[in-house]
């Protein structure tokens, strides 16, 4: 992206150089019996206007034309790096189904498609809200979707009230506290404060997902909706989420980058038509990843009741299989 930006730095000085040289020539004209000291002190006006107006703009420029742009291909160039580390590092696990360098070659791209720069700061703006309801179809994939997971469980959220009185079906995918990526991010993340964040992170999630479940245990969801929320031991790089509305049918995706960013990151919407098939190979992504956590049903909720199974219970029935 940077390579085809314009230099504006030379572009800006022949500009100034052009406007500097047409006022001068003005100048004689207007007053051609003028002294030479008269023109000398028109000539150190221009020249110091011309140089004045050329910081004052190039300065404006780049603050407020090129900052978002820039910080964008930086934080890129950053995840790019990160992935790359992480590829190398964890070479023994499953390689994830979708191919990054594609992906962010694509939104790169697709600039238009971005919802916001942080999408954190869009958590008290009412955009999830309005994301979410009317939704019969729900698919979210994160590390801990912890900000999500805390709204779910912990707030009037609209999903909630949808699964007791309207139709609707939600699957999420976070990751495996005992898996072998969470472990490798809490080596590369921890400090002497907390030698494990990521697997504490998905600690507090699990713990918020079992006091939702120890709340009205019996309480059962209308018609056939259901909710289930599954642990992957994949690599995961991006966020993922989806929602299909009952009103037009309409199917919303969205992508998120996870790395190079403390918190938040950039959110994009991906439209369905998007080049290279990105729509549809993400969506295959998250249908893959869910197809291979099926014995690792953390939670789930229908028109049974609740149902939560203890960490370290998941994969016991393929554990007691091979064991026979």
């Amino acid at each position: 992206m940077n390579k085809n930006k314009v230099p504006l730095n030379y572009l800006m000085l022949l500009l100034v150089s052009i406007l500097l040289n047409v006022f001068l020539f003005y100048m004689i004209i207007r007053n051609p019996n003028s002294s030479f000291f008269d023109e000398y002190n028109n000539l150190i006006i221009g020249i110091g206007s011309g140089i004045l107006t050329y910081i004052i703009t190039l300065y404006l420029t780049h603050k407020f034309l090129y900052s978002t742009n820039d910080a964008l291909c930086n934080d890129l160039k950053v995840l790019s790096n990160s992935i790359e580390e992480i590829e190398d590092r964890t070479k023994p696990l499953p390689k994830y189904f979708m191919d990054i360098d594609n992906t962010l070659n694509i939104l790169q791209v697709e600039e238009k498609a971005m919802v916001s720069y942080d999408r954190i700061k869009l958590l008290k703006t009412g955009f999830y809200k309005k994301l979410y309801t009317d939704a019969k179809e729900v698919k979210v994939l994160g590390i801990s979707l912890k900000k999500f997971i805390e709204a779910l469980f912990t707030t009037n959220h609209t999903i909630i009230n949808q699964l007791l009185h309207g139709r609707i079906k939600v699957q999420l995918l976070l990751l495996n506290p005992n898996s072998d990526f969470v472990k490798f991010l809490d080596s590369q993340e921890g400090d002497n404060h907390d030698r494990h964040p990521v697997s504490d992170k998905l600690h507090e999630v699990i713990s918020i997902i079992k006091d939702f479940y120890n709340l009205n245990t019996d309480c059962k969801t209308k018609h056939d909706n259901k909710i289930e929320v599954r642990l992957i031991d994949e690599t995961v790089t991006l966020t993922f989420g989806y929602v299909n509305k009952h009103l037009n049918s309409e199917n919303i995706m969205h992508l998120g980058l996870l790395f190079g960013h403390k918190e938040g990151g950039p959110l994009y919407r991906i439209p369905n038509n998007v080049e290279d098939e990105l729509y549809k190979e993400s969506m295959d992504y998250f249908d893959t990843l869910f197809s291979k956590s099926e014995l690792n049903i953390l939670f789930s909720w229908d028109n049974k009741g609740k149902h939560f199974t203890e960490l370290n219970q998941l994969g016991k029935k393929i554990e007691n299989a091979n064991s026979i």
